[in-house]
């Protein structure tokens, strides 16, 4: 488990970070009562065994070789026009017709090429490279230092942006052996700092040069990420998730390699708009596009809206944001209880801890 000190909506700069336990099968038994549980445990084998039916081909009959004149030099064949070559004696009628028949190969700019497809694309993927494409949020975005706002929306405290930094260490190690991609953080209740969290590890994971990330701010009833960030630009996600706007004119990247869909007011049933086939299909065609190496969707609290419970097909494990000060233990029971056999919880980071005695600040 990953402990913080300090998030956005605290002052409480003097607490100090708990230790953060071994990861692996027994990291549940190491961590203490203080600490909850371990980060990035596996709830349940996701993984299932999948049988497949080879049918043998049957065999082909062997062409008989025709006659054929003697073969010129390659010199002499490279050296001659195309339509000057010399040609192989005439083919039999029957070996005529099959070539007649035999389709000619596909390539990616034939116009009927998703006509051949044996399965069509669900989505139009964008052509070239849509992560160039996306305009940047601010002018100097090349120049613009992760590490910096990090240590900003921490209060030049660096200790929180250590941790962070082992929790992105900790969940790329997982990701080598587990499919996450697509990753929600919320909390039991709302204050329990998940929106300072998700945009803490978004941008540790930013600062990797050939690593891609989005962020995605789908806290619709309360969103916090262009607060944090004191970004003016007006963003519109139910709107985005309903096809209204494109991706080119909502996404923005923060970074090279950090993108953000950002959102400034809140939205109308945000839950029924979740559980909208088009939402998912929107989500789906921008992953396609960007091809990022994780998303993150900040999410509101679980115990108080059912959004991330609309949300759960749509994602591949859940980080959990406790506040050490108010959050009870029943209530991350709760949060377990309802994600039991849905989607893994990867772990519980607990907000606003102090540190316990005897024990070391993680480094």
């Amino acid at each position: 488990m990953t402990a913080m000190t300090a998030d956005n909506s605290s002052d409480n700069r003097t607490g100090l970070a708990a230790p953060i336990p071994r990861i692996g099968a027994n990291a549940r038994g190491d961590a203490s009562a203080q600490s909850l549980i371990s980060l990035l445990r596996q709830d349940a084998d996701r993984s299932q065994a999948v049988s497949v039916q080879r049918v043998p081909a049957k065999p082909r009959k062997p062409f008989a070789k025709p006659a054929t004149q003697a073969p010129a030099t390659r010199a002499t064949l490279d050296a001659m026009p195309q339509q000057a070559q010399p040609l192989a004696a005439p083919a039999s009628a029957s070996m005529q017709a099959a070539a007649l028949q035999a389709p000619k190969p596909l390539v990616l700019n034939d116009p009927h090429f998703m006509a051949a497809t044996s399965r069509p694309m669900p989505v139009a993927l964008a052509t070239g490279d849509a992560w160039s494409t996306l305009p940047n949020l601010y002018d100097n975005s090349k120049t613009i230092d992760p590490h910096q706002v990090q240590m900003v929306l921490a209060h030049q405290d660096a200790r929180v942006v250590r941790i962070f930094d082992d929790l992105r260490t900790q969940l790329l190690t997982s990701m080598q052996s587990e499919p996450w991609r697509r990753i929600a953080v919320t909390g039991p209740t709302s204050g329990c700092g998940a929106s300072f969290a998700a945009l803490q590890l978004a941008l540790s994971l930013s600062r990797i040069p050939d690593q891609r990330t989005v962020l995605m701010d789908l806290n619709q009833r309360n969103p916090a990420l262009t607060r944090q960030l004191r970004i003016s630009r007006e963003s519109d996600m139910a709107g985005y998730l309903r096809g209204e706007i494109s991706m080119r004119d909502h996404l923005v990247k923060f970074s090279s390699t950090l993108a953000l869909g950002l959102n400034t007011a809140p939205a109308d049933r945000p839950s029924e708009m979740l559980h909208m086939r088009r939402s998912g299909e929107v989500l789906d065609a921008m992953i396609a596009d960007l091809d990022p190496h994780l998303v993150i969707y900040d999410m509101p609290a679980m115990l108080e809206h059912d959004d991330l419970a609309a949300f759960l097909p749509q994602l591949d494990g859940v980080l959990l944001v406790a506040d050490a000060t108010k959050t009870l233990a029943p209530q991350i029971e709760e949060c377990e209880r309802r994600l039991s056999g849905k989607t893994p919880l990867l772990g519980v980071v607990l907000n606003r801890a102090r540190r316990l005695p005897g024990t070391a600040v993680a480094a």
